[in-house]
């Protein structure tokens, strides 16, 4: 017999942007965001049984800056604090240049 499918997100929602197709054996998620990450579940189910595969999704995202430099204009020997911070999913590394070459931090 032919079997129902359904599908559920472990801890969380399907997000409700998604699409079912072919007889719900299919789940699509357009534009898949950080949130949509997670562990999703299919079920397959007949009148001789049902069956589970569990899958996990992982959205990675490029770095995106949350806190940005500004132009400074100081006077000689003050002191200048400058702070940048960025969000991204593997967790973004920083590198400071100076006209384009490393900076050598002391």
């Amino acid at each position: 017999p032919v079997p129902t499918i359904t599908w559920m997100k472990v801890n969380g929602y399907i997000p409700s942007k998604s699409r079912l197709r072919k007889s719900q054996a299919v789940l699509e998620i357009p534009n898949v965001q950080l949130d949509d990450a997670g562990i999703y579940e299919c079920r397959a189910e007949n009148s001789r049984g049902k069956n589970t595969f569990r899958g996990q999704l992982q959205v990675y995202t490029y770095p995106h800056w949350v806190e940005k430099l500004n132009d400074t204009q100081l006077d000689s020997g003050s002191h200048l604090r400058w702070e940048c911070k960025a969000t991204g999913k593997p967790r973004p590394t920083y590198r400071w240049l100076k006209n384009g070459a490393p900076l050598l931090l002391q």
